[in-house]
């Protein structure tokens, strides 16, 4: 399902999904002004079509002990294969992603750990370990700076469109 399929009232239930992924069905079908009904029939397509990919809880890191986000650019020897050395590295318990990149680096590689201990420890014993690195460079991230909600604000922008093209002549 692409973008130009979904409609406006795809995009308000998305709207309010990504606002807060927990409200009920029966709220969503009041707020929008449809059935539960047909807000379930819509989730379930909107689900089966891949547009919602899942539902999950935003952790606190720190309270898993896991304060510390690092990010490792990695430039594989050439012989490596980068699908087979990115599926390798996330067997580490501590890799949280691994982007297959473009440019001067082939991979990111980013860490969730404890302290400059753990670190030490990932580096030297599990990924220093993996066949097919030629070089990496290490950055600790001190913040991340993320819009409050990227998705809301990019449904915004396609409801807009819609309403723009509605009031057009």
């Amino acid at each position: 399902m692409s973008s130009s399929e979904l409609d406006e009232v795809d995009l308000k239930i998305l709207e309010h999904l990504v606002t807060d992924a927990r409200l009920s069905q029966r709220a969503l079908a009041r707020s929008i002004g449809m059935s539960p009904p047909a807000i379930s029939e819509r989730i379930s397509r909107l689900e089966a079509a891949g547009v919602i990919k899942g539902y999950r809880a935003i952790v606190d890191w720190s309270a898993l002990r896991r304060p510390m986000l690092v990010d490792i650019s990695v430039l594989s020897e050439k012989s490596a294969d980068q699908r087979d050395l990115a599926a390798r590295l996330l067997e580490i318990p501590e890799v949280e992603a691994v982007d297959i990149m473009t440019g001067s680096l082939d991979l990111r590689l980013r860490l969730r750990i404890q302290d400059l201990d753990h670190l030490r420890r990932v580096f030297f014993d599990e990924l220093m370990e993996a066949s097919g690195i030629q070089h990496t460079n290490t950055s600790i991230v001190l913040s991340t700076l993320e819009p409050p909600n990227f998705a809301q604000s990019v449904l915004q922008g396609l409801l807009s469109q819609i309403d723009s093209a509605a009031v057009a002549p």
